[in-house]
């Protein structure tokens, strides 16, 4: 099992790594087996969804309550799904 910092970095790489898109709008979400971060429009209904952001807050940064938000929604989805 992953522990809440590793799904942090995890989330940060899927941000970082987020297609270039005209999307003002970002879903954190499980897609095709792994962490990604697409525009709204692209994700599943059935896929998981851990965060929806804007692209102005994407690029601004996640604040340290929005992060440990994050790593603790990640961590019940692992804990319950993926072990």
């Amino acid at each position: 099992m992953k522990n809440v910092e590793e799904l942090k970095q995890l989330a940060a790489e899927a941000i970082a790594n987020r297609p270039n898109s005209t999307a003002t709008h970002y879903e954190l979400c499980m897609c095709e087996g792994g962490l990604a971060c697409m525009p709204k429009t692209k994700c599943v209904k059935h896929e998981p969804v851990f965060m929806v952001l804007e692209e102005l807050h994407l690029t601004k940064g996640l604040s340290n309550n929005e992060w440990n938000h994050l790593g603790k929604r990640l961590a019940n989805y692992w804990k319950e799904f993926k072990t």
